[in-house]
């Protein structure tokens, strides 16, 4: 940048501080952005440099606060810290920053609130002596050189070794930098410093050498969690909340930005940002469009009130101009909309599937077939039979059934195919169908609809990127209409669901579906929604269950973690009286 403009980032911490500002008050922070971005050395900014660092600067914002500013190297700096006037000069030597040697980002603290202050706090001021002093401290058992090698800053060591009680540790989590406490948490939790370095520390290890002097460098890296461009800005003070709806981790801008040889899936448990990773997947992809007018984009979910969701949280992110870009619709109205298109289906009513269950219940009796549960053969026709798009009896003899939890014969197979084709004639004749029919034929007309297109040479798929938000929900011919959609290629569908969260009864294999994930799977673990005291007590609750992987193997929770505090939570159990049979 030339001239005495600047270049402005604001870290995470900064960020927290300012939302805890009035709207004035934030206010004067988007002016004194804008002012220092444009002159640093306008008059009215008072910038100087703070005595004793050569790196620390402060200026003026408003009439009663003043930005505490770390130089990164030449016109680059970071807003740390906004404090009341009279806060900045207190004791400037409690403030320490530094590049984390593992991550190669920067961490800025104020080393008072982890220092004496908070186990002084915690264990009184009185002449009664306080027992658990003579506790043995948390991470004792855990080396120095563990300890770093994981992440943690070093000049908290000394604070660290301190540390005796689950208080202690809990009110440190607030103050120190975000991988440290995630280490020091897990620890605690019982983890081995294998578990932990593989968990929460390789994800964010740095992909160059760390020069643990070149800030400008550390800058840019995705560990150094910072805001820049002023919509960004600007959405974060006058909507604090709606910013924090699409705040992206650092931890998850790697997923957000990487290439892709193909389909990827970003699995986690509840609260842990999927929907917002996709979201900024979206927003990433829209950027490396060519400029045009057309929706190259196709960003699905279940239902329609999670369709309203994504566009209000697309459009804060990244405004019409990446909204304008994307197509955000329910997969049930897609595939509604491809049979549309392929005039099938004219005239037919949309039924759900309490009313398909009890057609099947009206078809079994008039048939004299007590032996076939409704229900059983409702699920395998919309499961198996739809979901796989089987057009053929022999198609279904080979078809796998994953999830359904019952073995059949070939003569099974060979009667369910029977009384399905008769159920399927039933429900034309009353002009009605499912939405799992739907989507069947939807995946036919789009399959054939390709196939038109290899024939004639040509390469029309309806989109370049697919990004699918609740995953689990969808029903195989939803994947295959989709897998249909779009040409086999780099970033060509972008995954991400939770299968602990599966609302309905769609079991499916990916890689059986023409979309291979293998080696392009990636889980979070860090859960945003709840503390970390009901968080373990829902896990413990949780111990034994299983959980598929939407491709043919299991997930799993371990690693799933919150940095949130709150109270002590527990767990009861009640036993209540059966009624009488009638």
């Amino acid at each position: 940048m030339t001239g005495q403009g600047a270049t402005l980032r604001i870290l995470e911490r900064a960020d927290k501080e300012i939302m805890k500002l009035s709207r004035s008050d934030r206010g004067a922070v988007w002016e004194f952005v804008s002012k220092f971005r444009t002159n640093r050395h306008n008059p009215g900014l008072q910038f100087k440099q703070l005595k004793g660092d050569p790196r620390l600067y402060s200026a003026r914002v408003g009439t009663s606060h003043r930005a505490l500013l770390l130089h990164a190297g030449d016109s680059d700096y970071l807003l740390v810290s906004v404090k009341h006037r009279k806060d900045v000069y207190e004791d400037l030597d409690r403030y320490e920053y530094q590049i984390n040697r593992v991550t190669g980002g920067i961490e800025v603290f104020d080393l008072t609130p982890v220092g004496d202050s908070i186990v002084g706090r915690l264990l009184g001021t009185g002449d009664k002596p306080v027992e658990h002093v003579s506790q043995p401290a948390l991470f004792a058992k855990v080396t120095d050189e563990d300890l770093l090698n994981l992440g943690v800053a070093e000049p908290l060591l000394p604070a660290i070794r301190r540390t005796r009680t689950e208080d202690e540790l809990q009110a440190f989590m607030d103050e120190v930098p975000q991988l440290t406490a995630e280490v020091l948490l897990q620890i605690y939790s019982g983890a081995t410093v294998d578990d932990v370095r593989q968990q929460v520390t390789a994800p964010v290890v740095a992909e160059d050498k760390v020069d643990p002097d070149d800030y400008l460098t550390a800058v840019n890296r995705p560990a150094t969690p910072v805001t820049t461009d002023d919509e960004a800005l600007q959405a974060m003070l006058d909507e604090p909340f709606a910013r924090w709806q699409v705040y992206l981790h650092p931890t998850q801008r790697k997923l957000v930005e990487r290439a892709y040889s193909g389909p990827t899936r970003v699995s986690g448990g509840p609260g842990t940002g999927k929907t917002i990773v996709a979201l900024h997947r979206v927003a990433h992809l829209v950027n490396k469009l060519p400029a045009g007018t057309d929706r190259p984009i196709l960003l699905t979910t279940f239902n329609r009130n999670l369709a309203a969701d994504l566009r209000a949280r697309l459009l804060t992110l990244g405004g019409e101009q990446v909204a304008s870009r994307v197509d955000i619709v329910t997969i049930d109205k897609l595939a509604a909309l491809v049979v549309r298109e392929a005039g099938l289906g004219a005239g037919r009513r949309h039924i759900d599937d309490n009313r398909a269950a009890q057609e099947w219940r009206d078809m079994l009796f008039e048939l004299d077939l007590p032996q076939w549960d409704p229900e059983f053969l409702n699920a395998e026709w919309g499961q198996v039979i739809l979901g796989q798009v089987l057009t053929s009896r022999v198609d279904y003899f080979q078809a796998r059934r994953v999830g359904r939890g019952r073995t059949l014969t070939r003569a099974d197979r060979d009667q369910i195919w029977q009384l399905a084709e008769r159920f399927t004639l039933r429900l034309e004749e009353k002009g009605v169908w499912t939405w799992r029919q739907i989507a069947a034929a939807a995946a036919r007309a789009e399959m054939d609809r390709g196939e038109q297109r290899t024939s004639a040479g040509t390469n029309g798929h309806r989109y370049r990127h697919v990004v699918v938000d609740e995953a689990q929900d969808f029903n195989p011919a939803h994947w295959k209409m989709l897998r249909a959609m779009v040409a086999p290629a780099s970033d060509d569908m972008f995954i991400v669901g939770d299968t602990h969260q599966r609302i309905y009864d769609n079991y499916a294999s990916l890689g059986s579906l023409g979309i291979n994930i293998r080696g392009r799977s990636s889980r979070l673990t860090r859960c945003y929604r709840t503390t970390c005291q009901i968080l373990v007590v829902g896990l413990e609750l949780l111990t034994g269950e299983t959980y598929d992987d939407l491709d043919g193997g299991e997930d799993t929770l371990a690693g799933y973690r919150s940095l949130l505090r709150g109270p002590y939570a527990g767990s009861t159990t009640s036993t209540y009286p059966r009624s009488p049979r009638p």
